[in-house]
């Protein structure tokens, strides 16, 4: 690199002073003698070039330019030869003095030292602004030294062609030379071209001038300087091919591409390259080995085999490449395996062919240092064992699916870029795939699912098949695969596949896609699922629901089937009172009390006219028992209409019409409510009633007499008051009858306090009274019953008449 930068300087430095200088003479003896030395070199070059063996047919530019970069210590020796034997030979004639040979030699090496200085920087964009400082540097300065000194001796115009005729000679230089090509050749050039352009220009042009090479600086740097680079190791590249030097050869088509990557004239010599190595040569030249691109073999195999037409001469060249690859670098053995079943297939021998798919569709079969060679072909290999060859998919592709690789070619696709070929391929695979092959992947638990599975295709193909009737079956199948990888929406994608199967009239498929509504929605929890989900998952228990519900009631299946749905039905707001009513339907089929109760009761809160509702709660009290009520009190408690059981055996009671079973039913609503709250008055009034309209006077005065110490002791008030004023009422005139006037008259002066106490107590009163002896208030108590109007008025009369007298 030295010695190539300091003979740049030095050319730039003599060649700049003879036409500072402008002596004919001079500059006629410094050409001649430096062209003489490039002719000298050129002739030595291609003395040694013949000696290799390169001949050429004719002296043609392109063997002269081969001459010059495949031997640029000659071309750089003979250039500053000439040049210095040149100024050597002015200073002997004394054209030159000592001076003149001295400021010569001595910019040159200056400048060849600063170029050397340059060139070491190793960032590219420093660099570049070093050359543009340095030259600007040197042309602001040499303007400035023109305008402060008087320079009447310079000759513009022959200085400015000097400076011009010695850009060719510095750019033949800089292509010939070993050392890479830089922004530090273009800037100099740049910089002879300003210089010559200022002085050779009038003044309204020198700005023109100085903008002129700033521009081409710029321009070539950006944009020429890389292909310059390529285009110079793409030379030498073939200079080399030529001779034979491989390795060299190589070294250089890389280094252009390097430059310039997409260059198709350096990746077709480096094949050129490729194509001419054996394998003898690889094991002999360790450098070699590591110069070769193995990919760029690969690619070229690929190339053969995938041609529009293959010959058996591309086969076999193909198959030399696979050889080389696989020898050199065995991780490359998947891709190996895909060609070389490509060229066995091209050749006929497909089980040669079927038995590298095998090996390589295998993922086993492979290390991890070579699992990223087979990613690179594993999809072209599926696709040449399931879509491009019958023979091959009979022997390989078919077979592979069936024993179950199907799921990991799918997962193989699905790992790879996606493109528009492999459509294809991904459509044939999900095609026939089956829940047991998914399932056998993922695992039987439903909230698995499958790596490297789309199930948004498989789902959108699934919808595809429900409206054909000859495929909605494998249209459910494969909703039922794509659940597995959308859990929240599970639901209402099977409620969707449960409609299709109904519509199709398959009722047994249907249920089962419903039942797997409620399955899902279980296992994800139903605050989880997506609202479409929740939707279908309350009409599908509803839908359930209701077909068992008139199942159990015709007496097919159990009524419980038809409550676990319904009851699930409930949790929905907008499940309604039809819903609640089939509940209690199926209660009361069942025999149980408490939920018919239940259910009955909000039923009767949507409706309470309803008649039907009134009914049930008519038999569900009916056939309650007090056992029932004292065993289940604590659900019952919540459930149990006391104020039903107020009213409704006193309706009964009161009714003079009421035969033996009214009585009856309204003794027990009675003792149901003694059962439920024993604290209340108006039961035990109620059931001693009963018993009195049943003719059982014993049980009905003990039941009264009950109710008249615990009202007595709690001093009731509604309906119990109303009830236990009865009680008093009922009890004063058995005590009458049975003249026991004392306690008649303990319960009448209770019930006197009743509304509904009138004359007829009053004349009792008198009556007991009397009979105890106590005029006074047997009297008083008359004249009270005097004053009203009623039946018993005559006999009042007669007794005040009999107690007056």
């Amino acid at each position: 690199m030295i010695f190539e930068y300091l003979t740049k300087g030095l050319t730039l430095g003599i060649l700049g002073y003879l036409g500072w200088t402008a002596q004919p003479v001079a500059t006629g003896i410094v050409y001649g003698v430096t062209l003489l030395g490039l002719v000298v070199a050129l002739v030595l070059a291609a003395q040694r070039a013949a000696k290799q063996g390169v001949k050429p047919s004719s002296l043609s530019l392109s063997y002269f330019v081969y001459l010059l970069l495949e031997y640029p210590s000659l071309v750089f020796a003979g250039t500053l030869a000439g040049l210095l034997i040149g100024s050597l030979i002015n200073f002997v004639l004394n054209t030159w003095t000592l001076y003149d040979l001295g400021i010569a030699w001595g910019i040159g090496l200056g400048l060849g030292v600063a170029l050397v200085v340059i060139r070491i920087i190793a960032q590219k964009q420093l660099r570049r602004w070093a050359v543009l400082v340095l030259g600007t540097a040197v042309i602001a300065l040499f303007v400035l030294y023109l305008y402060r000194e008087d320079l009447q001796g310079l000759n513009p115009t022959l200085f400015g062609l000097h400076l011009l005729l010695a850009i060719p000679l510095f750019y033949l230089l800089t292509i010939s030379g070993r050392v890479e090509e830089t922004e530090i050749e273009i800037g100099l050039i740049c910089m002879l071209l300003g210089i010559a352009l200022w002085v050779m220009m009038g003044p309204a042009f020198q700005l023109m001038a100085m903008l002129i090479p700033l521009v081409i600086y710029v321009g070539y740097t950006q944009y020429l300087l890389k292909n310059m680079q390529a285009f110079k190791n793409l030379l030498h590249g073939m200079g080399h091919a030529r001779q034979g030097a491989t390795a060299s050869a190589l070294t250089s088509f890389r280094r252009a591409l390097h430059y310039v990557p997409d260059s198709k004239a350096a990746r077709q010599e480096l094949w050129k390259v490729h194509r001419q190595i054996d394998l003898r040569q690889v094991h002999n030249d360790p450098r070699l080995l590591k110069l070769i691109d193995f990919d760029l073999c690969l690619e070229r195999a690929r190339q053969l085999l995938f041609a529009e037409k293959v010959t058996q001469e591309q086969i076999a060249e193909a198959k030399q490449l696979l050889d080389l690859v696989l020898d050199q670098r065995p991780t490359l053995r998947p891709a190996v395996l895909y060609y070389r079943a490509v060229a066995d297939t091209h050749a006929g021998e497909f089980e040669k062919a079927a038995q590298s798919l095998r090996q390589l569709l295998d993922a086993g079969q492979f290390s991890p240092d070579e699992a990223p060679s087979r990613e690179k072909v594993i999809i072209s290999a599926w696709q040449l064992a399931l879509l491009q060859h019958p023979e091959l998919r009979k022997r390989v592709g078919e077979p592979l699916l069936q024993n179950g690789q199907r799921m990991a070619a799918i997962a193989e696709v699905e790992r790879a870029p996606k493109s528009e070929d492999i459509q294809e391929l991904k459509a044939r695979l999900y095609a026939d795939v089956t829940l047991a092959e998914y399932n056998r992947e993922a695992g039987m638990e439903m909230t698995q699912q499958a790596m490297h599975f789309d199930h948004k295709f498989v789902y959108e193909r699934g919808l595809e098949l429900l409206e054909d009737p000859s495929k909605y079956q494998r249209g459910i199948e494969l909703l039922a695969i794509a659940v597995r990888g959308q859990p929240k929406h599970a639901a209402a994608v099977w409620k969707i596949s449960a409609d299709a199967a109904q519509q199709q009239g398959n009722h047994a498929l249907a249920r089962q896609a419903l039942n797997e509504v409620k399955a899902w929605t279980k296992l994800i929890g139903l605050k989880e699922v997506s609202s479409e989900s929740k939707t279908a998952y309350f009409a599908t228990v509803k839908t359930l629901g209701e077909a068992a519900y008139l199942e159990a009631m015709a007496d097919r299946q159990s009524p419980d089937v038809a409550i676990e749905n319904l009851l699930l039905t409930t949790e929905a707001t907008e499940s309604g009172v039809d819903t609640l009513r089939m509940l209690a339907d199926l209660y009361e089929k069942k025999g149980d009390i408490v939920q018919t109760m239940h259910f009955n009761e909000q039923c009767i809160m949507y409706d309470g006219k309803n008649k039907g509702y009134q009914e049930r709660k008519e038999r569900v009290y009916v056939s309650l028992s007090p056992q029932d009520i004292t065993d289940q009190h604590e659900k019952i408690s919540k459930l149990i209409d006391l104020n039903y059981l107020t009213k409704k055996p006193k309706e009964l009671l009161e009714n003079k019409q009421a035969g033996v079973e009214q009585l009856e039913w309204a003794k027990h609503l009675a003792e149901l409510l003694t059962v439920a709250a024993p604290e209340r008055v108006a039961g035990w009034v109620l059931i001693g009633r009963a018993f009195l309209r049943l003719n059982q006077p014993h049980n009905g005065v003990k039941a009264l007499e009950y109710a008249y110490q615990l009202g007595i002791a709690q001093k009731p008030s509604g309906e119990d008051l109303d009830q236990w004023y009865i009680a008093c009422r009922i009890l004063a005139d058995h005590h009458l009858n049975e003249q026991r006037y004392a306690e008649a008259m303990e319960h009448y002066q209770y019930y006197v306090q009743s509304t509904k106490s009138g004359a007829e107590t009053y004349y009792k009163m008198g009556q007991v009274a009397e009979a105890l002896g106590d005029k006074a208030k047997a009297k008083k108590h008359y004249q009270s019953a005097n004053m009203f109007d009623h039946p018993q008025k005559y006999e009042v009369s007669q007794a005040l008449e009999r107690l007056s007298s």
